[in-house]
């Protein structure tokens, strides 16, 4: 899964949702000749998110500043939703991600439900939600990165948005993981998509 996605984010920018998510399209739809990119994918993703509610309570999604704006789960999963409409999307939340981001969180949840269940788990090692078929789109690193990983019968893949590489993640600990020796921390939102 993955090999064939190659591109990734500009060096410092946030378009790392992006991304994830365009490598999850070329996957779906193993089209080598209409790879779609990555930052086209960004812009459609923010153009959605832009909203006074965001710009005056969660500045850090809304910037326009030379890296870009972080990108929302809720921005994803209704980009998901309109490219699938026939896929299940849900979206997984852990309660301690849940308690230190109550403001954004109770924002967000308002804006997937039409698109996604949402399951609150309390604290489950990260590998019992990435075990079923599909595909998803997790956030790490302290909420400050998306990553893209698919399971299918040969095992769980990864696409990293930064170098544009992708392989088997090596699953260390709890919410501990790794791909070609860099080191990733599940921050506590998954989007899985059937």
């Amino acid at each position: 899964m993955f090999e064939k996605y190659t591109l990734k984010q500009t060096t410092e920018s946030n378009y790392c949702g992006g991304y994830a998510l365009a490598a999850i399209i070329n996957d779906k739809t193993k089209d080598a000749e209409d790879v779609p990119d990555g930052k086209a994918v960004y812009d459609t993703l923010i153009a959605k998110q832009h909203s006074d509610t965001i710009k005056n309570h969660f500045s850090s999604f809304y910037k326009d500043s030379s890296q870009g704006a972080m990108t929302l789960p809720s921005s994803l999963v209704t980009e998901a939703k309109m490219l699938w409409s026939d896929k299940e999307i849900k979206v997984t939340i852990s309660s301690a991600f849940l308690k230190s981001n109550a403001g954004l969180c109770h924002f967000e949840t308002l804006n997937i439900t039409d698109y996604a269940e949402i399951k609150i788990k309390k604290s489950e090692p990260l590998k019992d939600h990435i075990d079923k078929k599909g595909y998803y789109l997790l956030v790490v690193n302290e909420g400050k990165h998306w990553v893209a990983m698919g399971r299918d019968t040969s095992g769980l893949y990864m696409y990293e948005p930064a170098t544009g590489q992708s392989g088997k993640p090596v699953m260390t600990e709890n919410n501990l993981f790794s791909l070609d020796g860099k080191n990733y921390t599940w921050s506590g939102v998954i989007i899985r998509i059937s």
